[in-house]
């Protein structure tokens, strides 16, 4: 068989199989919570009762019992941009914070705005490319980033900007701030609702004070197997914060992370959601946590502004 096939299929996004952007009443429910008995019929009988119908469900837990239960819920909801809010904030307070889920619902129409980072070879990326022009991905490209020059031409004729930022081992980490600026543009690539330390008004000046330090750091490790959903180290005390905390005759503190809820929460998914109840750390809700991991790379710096 000669051809590519790909343009015709149809699939749970793409009802007609025509390789258009999906209809604007397709939405996506991504949902994630410790596993218990129940779940996939709440979440059924919440999209049932608003008027949807599920047309593609996945799901998975990592043990039989006692493990995270994660699932992937493709439904159509005529109307659904106009109700998407409405339908958001009463599946929060319905079935999100009676079952301890987090979630995030939107909307498949949508296309996701990208940028793709590419290296020599030349395949994968214009595969990208040709078959986002033909509507089979449900994306904007921004821009090609490359740290070769050689594929600037082939990119041309895409109508996509291609920029070219060299990297070495001795400029990498200025090569990655380069590309983060440039991919941060002039707005914010996500914004997400965070918690803080306990007292989160002013700079961490020592430890205990439930403080969360203000400044310019970077992120410089990971512990995918923390007491939290996955966290990742904020290079607090710099000198500064060392030498203020010894006038106080105090020590600075450390250990300040960026990660999820508790793995064993003490609190109701309410106090987590609402109060600042870290110990000065940077608190997200797993599904964004999940999403900032996957995002930001190691060493990149963080402004942490009051």
């Amino acid at each position: 068989m000669s051809g590519d096939t790909r343009a015709g299929l149809a699939t749970a996004e793409h009802p007609r199989g025509d390789g258009e952007l999906p209809v604007a009443d397709v939405g996506r429910l991504l949902l994630r919570c410790a596993d218990r008995p129940g779940l996939v019929a709440a979440v059924s009988t919440f999209l049932a009762g608003a008027g949807a119908n599920i047309v593609s469900l996945d799901q998975h837990a990592t043990r039989r019992s006692g493990g995270i239960f994660m699932q992937r819920t493709i439904f159509h909801l005529p109307g659904l941009a106009a109700a998407r809010e409405e339908l958001q904030r009463e599946f929060a307070e319905k079935v999100a914070e009676p079952h301890g889920i987090d979630f995030r619902l939107t909307e498949a129409a949508k296309p996701k705005r990208v940028a793709i980072l590419a290296s020599r070879e030349d395949h994968c990326l214009l595969d990208l490319l040709w078959r986002n022009r033909r509507g089979e991905l449900e994306m904007s490209v921004a821009m090609v980033i490359g740290n070769h020059p050689e594929l600037a031409e082939q990119v041309r004729p895409f109508g996509v900007p291609f920029i070219h930022i060299p990297s070495t081992k001795n400029i990498r980490e200025q090569s990655e701030d380069r590309q983060l600026e440039l991919l941060r543009g002039n707005a914010p690539l996500r914004e997400y609702r965070i918690a803080l330390g306990g007292d989160p008004v002013g700079h961490k000046l020592f430890e205990g004070d439930s403080r969360t330090p203000e400044g310019l750091y970077r992120l410089t490790a990971r512990n995918p197997r923390s007491e939290f959903f996955l966290s990742m180290h904020v290079s607090y005390p710099n000198g500064a914060d060392s030498a203020r905390a010894r006038k106080l005759g105090r020590r600075p503190g450390g250990m300040i992370m960026v990660h999820g809820q508790p793995n064993i929460p003490s609190r109701s998914p309410r106090h987590y959601e609402t109060q600042d109840w870290t110990d000065g750390c940077i608190a997200l809700s797993n599904a964004d946590m999940m999403e900032f991991w996957l995002l930001v790379p190691d060493n990149t710096p963080i402004d942490i502004r009051p």
